[in-house]
């Protein structure tokens, strides 16, 4: 390439100022659209990493053209800075190179030795496939004469960047699809898809990154989980920061790896250099059989000094947590299995109202941290919303004195009154849309004014202006010292927001929290989560295994019939609940069939329910209510 003198600079920052666009969509960055068409659209707005308001203006001011300013940490520069800030690893040349690359601007080839451009001794193209098999991106590889390389992301059309939306930690490894197709091999992830290349050429299963400066997202690692993984570096500093980034996002997903340590490599070596050299799978079993877990570093210069301290100190004399005989838990335990089996068969807690399900259990109490999962739209509200209500009728019913607490994420308030109505006096949906007082007989009136009455005297506090995970289990544990409570209700646990720390912690230090206080207080704290479903239909917790792991029960609600499309399954009011496990329960409930009631949204067990119809038409005006 060509040197960049200050003419050269010049045209490259006066094309970055005219079109900032293209260089942000070069680089996989996201632009705020919405943000960015205030005020006159002069600034343009970008998201820096995983936020919720973009916090990254280009254009902002009059005068500051081609100038960069991300508010929150201050940082400021020009398409330059811009691009070392999210490939630090770049030299200024190859930046530049980069920038001009986008815009089209010609570098000035060195006057003093003129000399032709290094040829292109392979092209390569990378198209990157999604989950559903559609091509997401293509990663462009050039490898030039004298060793050097050009990448680059384009777009099925073949224009520059990656598609609106898509970013690069949004993209999945290379060789994604593989790793379901082996569920017994060891994984090896190299830096780059000519490495994992050459690695499946020789019968290894490999996924490859997107280069040093490409940290992958928590939805390109999770497969990653629970996976026998070998991280394979290139043999220099960018290559060890790369891989020490993934091993340390594997750990927080709650996975581990080791590291390859290929001792006599040359510089920048990988894994294609590896098998070049002549070495074979058989070398590299000695490798794998020699690589050590990763473990974090150890920041703290006086933790051995500290370890040392605290071994030295006694406690024989003091009293300390720990095992202890069985003899010293038995009164306590046999205490316990004589009131649970001297209480009377009935129901205890919070209920469901399927006489199938809290039989089973008889009530919920002793359940602890119980789990809801369903797909997004699959009615895990509405289920929510029938423990709430079934947990109300009973209180009052039983005055029991006990109280329920909702804490809302999603959805609102008004919900409640709609479904509440239905729910216990049959009150028609629609008769609570627009136009629906036109269609109020006298019947239907006196079953609402019921209903409004009724409403406001139901044992339930409801919560809506927390999202904090930590403020919201301080709230709980206030309230059950206050007054004695019957159960909690999370709607739902992706909402959940938290300061500072990473996603893996905070989701696993709230999900311990829910568990303890159950435990602590014996009542249950139901929530409700979205799941994940793979290429194969396998469900997982979404944002990790945590609360599915802390969960004493669990449930899996699948709407409509097993084989049909998502649309025809969202259209269903059939729903099954599926009960994955569950506490003080010799087996798992069996498989509960519900039938919704489009007029009302209230679910009944298949074998008492009313003639309803399963399925509505496609967009007809009877769609099942229920889809959250």
């Amino acid at each position: 390439m060509g040197s960049v003198n200050d003419e050269t600079r010049d045209a490259i920052k006066s094309a970055f100022a005219a079109d900032p666009r293209r260089l942000v969509e070069a680089l996989g960055l996201t632009v705020d659209e919405k943000k960015s068409k205030r005020g006159n659209g002069r600034a343009l707005w970008v998201y820096d990493g995983a936020e919720d308001d973009a916090s990254l203006q280009i254009n902002g001011k009059p005068g500051m053209e081609g100038l960069c300013h991300r508010y929150g940490d201050g940082w400021s520069g020009d398409c330059f800075e811009l691009v070392r800030r999210y490939r630090p690893g770049d030299s200024f040349k190859t930046r530049a190179e980069f920038v001009a690359s986008v815009y089209g601007v010609p570098l000035d080839e060195p006057k003093r030795e003129p000399r032709k451009a290094s040829a292109v001794l392979a092209d390569t193209s990378y198209p990157v496939p999604g989950i559903d098999g559609a091509i997401i991106a293509i990663h462009r590889r050039q490898d030039l004469e004298g060793g050097g390389k050009r990448m680059w992301w384009e777009r099925e059309d073949g224009t520059h960047g990656l598609p609106e939306g898509v970013t690069l930690a949004s993209i999945p490894l290379w060789r994604h699809w593989e790793i379901a197709e082996y569920p017994q091999k060891a994984i090896i992830v190299c830096e780059g898809e000519k490495d994992a290349d050459v690695c499946a050429e020789h019968g290894l299963l490999a996924v490859g990154t997107y280069g040093a400066e490409a940290l992958p997202g928590s939805d390109a690692i999770a497969p990653l989980v629970g996976r026998k993984v070998f991280l394979w570096p290139d043999n220099d500093a960018p290559g060890r920061t790369h891989m020490d980034a993934i091993a340390s996002a594997i750990a927080q997903a709650g996975g581990e790896c080791s590291v390859f340590d290929w001792q006599d490599a040359p510089p920048k070596a990988g894994a294609s250099d590896f098998f070049a050299a002549g070495h074979t799978v058989d070398d590299l079993r000695a490798i794998a059989k020699a690589a050590k877990t990763w473990e974090p570093p150890n920041t703290d210069p006086g933790a051995e000094e500290l370890a040392a301290a605290v071994n030295a100190v006694s406690y024989t004399d003091q009293e300390m947590p720990g095992a202890r005989p069985i003899d010293q838990h038995a009164e306590k335990i046999i205490d316990l299995v004589e009131a649970r089996r001297n209480l009377p068969r009935k129901l205890y807690g919070m209920r469901t109202g399927w006489p199938t399900l809290d039989w089973h259990f008889l009530g919920l109490k002793d359940q602890g941290l119980v789990l809801i999962c369903a797909e997004s739209g699959a009615g895990k509200t509405t289920i929510g919303r029938h423990i709430l209500f079934a947990t109300a009728d009973a209180i009052v019913r039983e005055n029991l004195g006990t109280r329920i607490l909702v804490y809302v994420l999603e959805g609102g308030t008004e919900q409640f009154l709609r479904y509440y109505a239905g729910w216990k006096y049959g009150v028609p949906l629609r008769l609570l849309e627009p136009g629906g007082a036109r269609d109020t007989d006298e019947y239907w009136t006196d079953r609402l004014a019921e209903a409004y009455s009724e409403f406001p005297t139901l044992p339930i506090d409801i919560c809506t202006d927390l999202r904090d995970a930590n403020r919201i289990m301080w709230d709980i544990e206030r309230r059950a010292q206050e007054a004695p409570i019957e159960g909690v209700l999370l709607d739902n646990v992706q909402r959940l927001t938290y300061e500072g720390g990473n996603l893996w912690q905070n989701n696993k230090r709230s999900a311990d929290k829910a568990l303890d206080i159950a435990d602590r207080y014996r009542f249950p704290f139901v929530a409700l989560s979205q799941v994940n479903r793979d290429n194969k239909g396998v469900v997982s917790a979404r944002y990790g295994p945590e609360w599915w792991d802390n969960a004493t029960a669990v449930f899996v609600a699948e709407r409509g019939e097993s084989g049909d499309r998502r649309e025809e399954r969202m259209q269903s009011n059939k729903t099954t609940l599926y009960n994955m496990k569950g506490r003080y329960t010799r087996t798992c409930c069996r498989p509960l069939v519900l039938i919704g009631d489009r007029e009302t949204g209230r679910l009944y067990e298949e074998a008492s329910a009313p003639h309803i119809p399963q399925r509505a038409p496609l967009g007809g005006a009877s769609e099942w209510p229920g889809n959250d």
